[in-house]
């Protein structure tokens, strides 16, 4: 092992020292990839990344180094490749600044002001993490919430109190220099529960459908609103199992679990205004119910 790692050192320096030969490496690699079919794609490496989730690092043992990097594109129908706007990031495409004000309302304390910085297309978790990171004036803390995500639960060491009604509100300022409140992100407020029906249809022999009256908080996921049912009606439950891909991945309702042999699934629909059902295009960790919507569990095949 000594041996090899001395040698990779030293290949290594040298390449670094004599850059023509480097690029000349490089290009020789890049020649020999490029006519690689899909299926020849034979491993890659990613880090979890604050801002984006999985950033993608390496393809094939080929690496993005400081301005080199794998784009993910998609291919529109008329061929043209496109970069896509989510996904496996592999360019953190700058920083973007923003202002953090934050107002304790505590007798003697100043409003104070950060200037942070967030990932292009990054969410606020993450500008406020690498703040935390590199301002020892600043710090927060979360928990993860069924409903929101990251719940914020105090700044600078000062904490909401269930008891004193207290809560950290995310606001925005407009243009126009008003404060209103934000739609998304780190909330501190349910701001209530919706209720929206949850249909559970099994397609079994003599099993009729089951109606649930169900609660969302606001603007919180359909995921929330079925643990809230579950804890409360005996007669719901669910199970899941987390996936890279879609988060929560419904696997069975009311014992009844979808087979890969039988090719059967639990499908996730709601109701339109006309009665019509279509499919949600996001699943259970991701749809928000709308205010006396109806969702529907349906038991299908594929």
């Amino acid at each position: 092992h000594d041996t090899t790692a001395s040698a990779i050192c030293w290949a290594l320096y040298n390449l670094a020292r004599h850059a023509h030969f480097q690029e000349r490496c490089r290009q020789e690699v890049m020649e020999l990839m490029q006519d690689q079919a899909e299926s020849e794609i034979t491993c890659f490496s990613y880090t979890e990344n604050i801002d984006y989730g999985a950033f993608l690092e390496g393809v094939n043992g080929l690496f993005g180094d400081s301005h080199t990097y794998w784009q993910l594109l998609v291919q529109l129908a008329n061929g043209t490749h496109v970069p896509a706007t989510i996904g496996l990031l592999g360019q953190a495409a700058g920083l973007v600044p923003f202002t953090l004000e934050v107002k304790d309302n505590q007798p003697n304390s100043p409003t104070k002001m950060y200037s942070a910085h967030s990932a292009f297309r990054g969410v606020l978790f993450g500008g406020m993490t690498r703040l935390a990171s590199s301002d020892q004036n600043f710090s927060f803390s979360y928990t993860e919430n069924i409903d929101y995500g990251a719940f914020l639960e105090g700044v600078n060491g000062l904490f909401g109190d269930s008891q004193a009604h207290t809560y950290w509100q995310l606001l925005v300022q407009l243009a126009n220099g008003t404060h209103v409140p934000a739609n998304v992100g780190l909330l501190g407020q349910a701001a209530g529960l919706v209720p929206f029906t949850l249909e559970v249809k099994d397609n079994q022999p003599n099993s009729p459908t089951k109606m649930y009256s169900a609660h969302s908080a606001f603007r919180g996921v359909l995921f929330g609103g079925m643990t809230r049912l579950a804890s409360s009606d005996q007669n719901f439950s669910f199970s899941y199992t987390e996936n890279i891909d879609y988060g929560a991945f419904l696997e069975g309702v009311n014992g009844l679990f979808g087979d890969s042999q039988a090719h059967t699934y639990w499908r996730l629909l709601v109701q339109l205004a006309n009665g019509t059902h279509v499919p949600a295009n996001v699943g259970i960790s991701c749809y928000i119910p709308r205010d006396s919507e109806v969702v529907i569990l349906n038991y299908t095949t594929w």
